[in-house]
């Protein structure tokens, strides 16, 4: 008797390194020797023209095919044009699953493509929601319908900003002005959001980056409406080992690992604010001096300044290293970094929670003041420095006495790093062989393929 088709997923990810590389590290699992999954990855064309070489070495398992989206370049302007670029991959994709050989037999898409479940169902293929933030974020968005229904969204009243929602199973006391950013201004993405966030529902399950021992009520919330596996945390396989790391294969200088070689123990405070969030050049100016007065070290990802003298200044300072770019995993992994002052996004905030780094939380749009909430009150291994209003400036005195309370070495600062701990303890053991998070990657495998099998006839 002929073997059964291996299972052949189509993976479709949200272009953009926030909701890209938690898929892309679900997709090398997928496809390693243990669960022998065919993976084909389908990208905008421009994505796939420019970065084929390293995908294809980072990625030696999987296919990588690109359809057209519309662009001339890659880079977004706006998060509409995110949108408008997916919206244009959906013809073109379609035509790639007339085409695929052999076919596909799942679908494992992220959760903001809701036009993917009319594509799934015209094909019979599963389709797989994949959602790149908290257990926590995605009760919100199922029940965004409820918030604007009982007027907590959108927030057209800021002196209901401290109003207590306690209404919402699985959701960690929150105030409306917790809520994530997007959801708080009257706007067209807000039905938009509504409309994707709504197809959750009809997908064959979803699954999620995050881990039962971080989330746990959340998470169970999530699963009495969906089928819900929470399978994170999402990073390579190399990240948890003792051993010594393997040599990077990032493209880029790498050269700022060096530099950290040489620094102590906990002496350097990691300063990124990830791919798409940037300080004004105000606020900028502000965070140099207040590390001009620090007494410890930095090493800042300084992208795309809007002046170059702010820059110069940057470079100059004692003790610090300025860099357009970090390899963060293991600039966190290293053991001269003793602080991470962050943007709140989510894959940074799980990041720094693996390798047991405290932070200081500075969200900038999205839910990454939901994530820096978590850090600060719920979790303690972070402080807030401006968890409310993106746009208003923070002054040096207050920057130097927050970055001084996690890195001199005091009461608050040995509390959250052994908080830090016990969660990268918590991460690592949830990703290990037979804890919760790999015991439900194996779960979704098996489910996944059934149904399919199902679907097929």
């Amino acid at each position: 008797m002929a073997a059964p088709p291996q299972p052949h997923a189509l993976v479709f990810p949200m272009d953009g390194p926030g909701h890209f590389n938690a898929l892309l590290s679900l997709s090398d699992r997928l496809a390693d020797e243990e669960h022998g999954l065919q993976i084909t990855v389908v990208l905008p064309q421009v994505t796939v023209d420019r970065n084929r070489a390293s995908l294809e070495r980072e990625h030696p398992r999987m296919g990588f095919v690109g359809v057209p989206d519309g662009r001339a370049d890659v880079g977004f302007k706006s998060i509409g044009e995110v949108f408008k670029s997916l919206d244009r991959m959906q013809e073109p994709l379609e035509d790639l699953l007339q085409s695929l050989d052999p076919p596909a037999t799942l679908i494992i898409a992220d959760g903001f493509v809701g036009w993917m479940q009319d594509v799934a169902d015209k094909f019979g293929i599963p389709r797989v929601c994949f959602w790149a933030s908290s257990a926590t974020c995605e009760i919100l968005y199922f029940n965004l319908p409820f918030l604007i229904s009982r007027g907590y969204v959108p927030l057209k009243d800021p002196e209901n900003a401290n109003e207590l929602i306690t209404i919402i199973p699985g959701l960690h006391p929150a105030r409306r002005k917790d809520l994530p950013h997007c959801f708080l201004h009257e706007a067209q993405g807000l039905e938009l959001m509504t409309s994707f966030s709504q197809r959750t529902v009809e997908a064959l399950c979803v699954i999620g980056n995050t881990f039962e021992e971080l989330e746990a009520e959340a998470i169970a919330a999530n699963q009495e409406k969906l089928r819900y596996f929470p399978i994170g945390p999402l990073l390579p396989p190399w990240f948890f080992q003792d051993e010594h790391l393997p040599e990077p294969t990032e493209e880029g200088d790498v050269s700022c690992i060096d530099w950290l070689d040489k620094e102590s123990p906990g002496s350097i405070l990691y300063i990124a604010f990830g791919s798409g969030a940037r300080l004004a050049t105000e606020q900028a100016d502000r965070l140099l001096k207040a590390l001009e007065a620090a007494k410890f070290g930095f090493l800042w990802v300084f992208k795309d300044p809007d002046d170059d003298a702010l820059l110069r200044k940057a470079q100059s300072l004692e003790g610090g290293r300025v860099v357009p770019w970090a390899p963060q995993l293991r600039v966190l992994r290293h053991d001269s970094v003793g602080g991470f002052l962050s943007h709140s996004g989510w894959n940074s905030t799980m990041e720094a929670i693996c390798s047991g780094v405290p932070l200081l939380t500075w969200p900038r749009f999205a839910e990454q003041n939901l994530n820096a909430k978590m850090v600060v009150d719920k979790w303690k291994i972070g402080l807030e420095i401006n968890n409310d209003d993106p746009n208003a400036l923070v002054e040096p005195d207050k920057l130097v006495q927050v970055m001084n309370a996690v890195m001199d070495g005091g009461q608050v600062s040995k509390e959250l790093k052994a908080n830090a701990m016990k969660l990268s303890e918590a991460a690592k053991g949830a990703a290990s062989q037979g804890g919760s998070s790999h015991k439900n990657l194996l779960e979704f495998i098996e489910y996944s393929k059934n149904q399919a099998k199902k679907q097929q006839g």
